[in-house]
């Protein structure tokens, strides 16, 4: 297990990163599909219709902190563990906020009450990974320290 062990954070964080390129939200209106927005298209903007969808500050922490994971989970030492933990809480917790930060925007219609907001696989998949390389790395050092004492 020594071998591949140091692969799988990286990986995880890996499959973060292509997972933002699934569809995260969908804005439908009256049962019609108006828009499908991947991670991407929050984390760095998109034009919908002419209309232009600024970039959700949440989205893109949650999205560097998944490429810097990968980076990351190469170091060589003990605080590889530690250092790919935290960054997979912070990760965790900004796309938790994504959420929060997508219900408070106010469009100015009279059509808002009409508009529903569905979170598709790309969100779900992002949250149960993220939530796989903290718990990952966390087991990873309790494993490690539990070796140091044993020697």
């Amino acid at each position: 297990m020594k071998n591949s062990k140091g692969f799988i954070s990286p990986s995880l964080f890996g499959l973060i990163v292509i997972c933002f390129f699934l569809p995260f939200v969908t804005v439908s209106c009256q049962g019609r599909q108006i828009a499908a927005l991947s991670g991407i298209d929050l984390a760095f903007g998109k034009v919908i219709q002419g209309q232009r969808i600024n970039p959700n500050t949440f989205a893109l922490l949650s999205f560097i902190t998944a490429v810097i994971g990968i980076f990351t989970g190469f170091l060589k030492n003990i605080k590889n563990n530690i250092i790919s933990a935290i960054i997979g809480a912070v990760g965790f917790v900004c796309v938790l906020l994504i959420k929060s930060d997508i219900s408070s925007i106010k469009i100015d219609s009279q059509y808002i009450k009409l508009l529903k907001v569905d979170y598709r696989i790309g969100l779900v998949l992002v949250i149960i990974l993220f939530l796989c390389v903290i718990f990952y790395n966390l087991y990873c050092l309790y494993i490690s320290r539990n070796e140091i004492k044993d020697e």
